[in-house]
């Protein structure tokens, strides 16, 4: 019901103008259940009538009310009469909630707090308006541009005032604050996101975001829980889809930040300060830790095989077993296979594909995607074994412009889950699918080269711990990349070396636990590092 009211909302206003598109989302009463927020409407309304010369003063002019109180970064505007009405309890705890976002977004983790607003609301505080909304739970509202050389813009947050009729979260504390403190969690990241970049057309990053926000702020209510499983059950639509599929998409930046800490995010949003294109900075970002959107994507979509019953520490945790899992596309039982799928994956999504009933006939597996080159394709297999062990093969091979994925030992193979996926796209092109077929065969072939490989127990650093210099020696590889980052996944250092060895001089780095990355022939290889000065 989430989903059909938001499109509703967004056919409505199709014909008018920006002024009036915010004007009619902000006062219009609407039957039917409750929407997230109207943020994403507002802010491309906001774009568009800025990119146009437009005056839409008028539309985003604040709510006048009668009462206000300030806290030691807001100002708190209530009324306690009339169609805004709040109790006072009310309007005290959302000041010690808003308290409490800001200590943890901006002071913990160490987000821009939102800009100036130049003494709008009666002084610089951050300003917070208790409304009736109706129909949705809060809107962080831009308003204009702030100090900084960049896109920033300042804002407003509008917060419903007593969450009457709203689906109850999980919070032990019940209705209203439960709901309180994930809207607020919400918007005040949205307002920390308009310090970094307002005029990016991302906004599915930003609802991603957003969403992901509300679980480190406050963990207990689960409000995300209620819709996660658009994200699950339909996989093959893209992250950059902006309906309620951007809001249920937040696994992403769980596993960001679970993968490469919670820096990494930070760094997308400050890389976004200077571009319009947020996959430019997620690229940035994943450069320094040395990978991409692409390859990190693949990653992501093995991670989301382990949700539900299906959980595994080393991925999202506990937290993941809350998560339902997801969905699979086709079930292939009979080989040799030629087939694809009927939910064909949009950019930036994918299909799940389970293997069963193997009875190899040869030693391998061989699975050949044969994609649709407007896009870049990417491909997990996990590799369930004989006693439930399993494995996660990367990245299918290039042959001939199919991605070619050899599965060795098939004797042992109880079922593979392969997952395609799309890499590469825009997001004008957000509907577009991907078309592609696959071809499951059994093969004495093995994908792998006759040559002797690097053996990755040879792969050492010495000594260990160092003082300044070590040598991580290559084995029997014929030169290799080796990589240095910090704990925190951060690119500290990169040698290409063509010799069975690559000395390193740590002598510009600070003490501490140092990961190293072996790229060499067909191996890749890590281990750990102690500097010690």
């Amino acid at each position: 019901m989430k989903r059909i009211l938001f499109f509703l909302v967004i056919a409505g206003l199709m014909t008018a103008g920006p002024a009036e598109k915010i004007r009619d989302l902000r006062f219009s009463e609407r039957d039917g259940d409750k929407i997230k927020s109207i943020f994403p409407e507002v802010l491309k309304e906001f774009q568009t009538a800025r990119n146009e010369g437009k005056d839409i003063s008028e539309a985003l002019s604040r709510p006048s009310l009668p009462n206000y109180y300030d806290t030691e970064h807001f100002r708190i505007h209530y009324s306690l009469s009339g169609t805004d009405r709040c109790t006072e309890e009310f309007a005290e705890r959302v000041g010690e909630v808003a308290e409490f976002c800001w200590t943890v977004e901006v002071e913990t983790m160490g987000f821009y707090a939102p800009p100036p607003d130049f003494g709008e609301g009666g002084n610089n505080k951050y300003d917070i308006y208790i409304r009736n909304l109706h129909y949705y739970y809060g809107s962080t509202m831009p308003e204009r541009d702030g100090p900084e050389s960049w896109d920033d813009f300042s804002s407003y947050i509008e917060i419903e005032n007593d969450f009457d009729g709203f689906p109850p979260t999980y919070d032990p504390e019940g209705s209203p604050w439960g709901q309180l403190k994930v809207t607020m969690a919400h918007e005040f990241f949205h307002a920390i996101q308009m310090a970094y970049n307002g005029t990016a057309p991302d906004i599915w990053i930003l609802e991603i975001g957003a969403v992901w926000m509300e679980e480190q702020v406050y963990s207990e209510p689960d409000d995300y829980l209620s819709y996660i499983d658009d994200f699950y059950g339909y996989p093959h639509i893209g992250l950059t889809i902006e309906t309620m599929h951007c809001y249920s998409s937040a696994p992403y930046f769980h596993f960001i930040a679970n993968r490469y800490g919670f820096g990494a995010i930070k760094e997308v949003f400050e890389y976004a300060r200077f571009t319009d294109n947020y996959i430019y900075s997620l690229n940035q970002m994943f450069d320094e830790r040395g990978t991409d959107v692409a390859e990190s994507f693949g990653d992501f979509l093995a991670w989301n095989w382990f949700t539900g019953d299906r959980t595994e520490s080393e991925f999202y945790g506990t937290e993941g077993g809350l998560w339902p899992e997801v969905y699979v596309e086709r079930r292939v039982t009979s080989y040799p296979f030629t087939g694809t799928v009927s939910n064909k994956p949009n950019y930036l999504a994918s299909n799940y594909i389970e293997l069963a009933n193997i009875n190899p006939t040869a030693e391998n597996i061989k699975i050949t995607l044969d994609g649709s080159s407007a896009t870049d394709w990417v491909s997990r297999a996990i590799v369930y074994r004989d006693g439930g062990d399993y494995e996660i093969a990367g990245n299918g091979m290039d042959i001939g412009g199919d991605l070619v994925t050899y599965i060795n030992d098939a004797e042992s193979v109880e079922k593979v889950i392969f997952i395609p996926g799309t890499a590469r796209g825009g997001i004008n092109q957000d509907w577009v699918t991907y078309n592609y077929s696959i071809d499951i065969e059994y093969t004495d072939e093995s994908g792998i080269k006759d040559t002797p490989l690097p053996d990755e127990k040879s792969i050492s650093a010495f000594p260990n711990p160092f003082n300044s210099r070590c040598r991580i020696e290559l084995g029997n590889a014929a030169g290799g990349l080796v990589e240095i980052f910090t704990k925190d996944g951060r690119r500290v250092m990169e040698i290409e070396s063509s010799l069975d060895h690559v000395d390193i001089d740590a002598s510009g780095l600070p003490s501490g636990i140092y990961l190293y990355k072996v790229t060499a022939d067909n191996l890749r290889s890590s281990g750990k590092v102690t500097l010690i000065k």
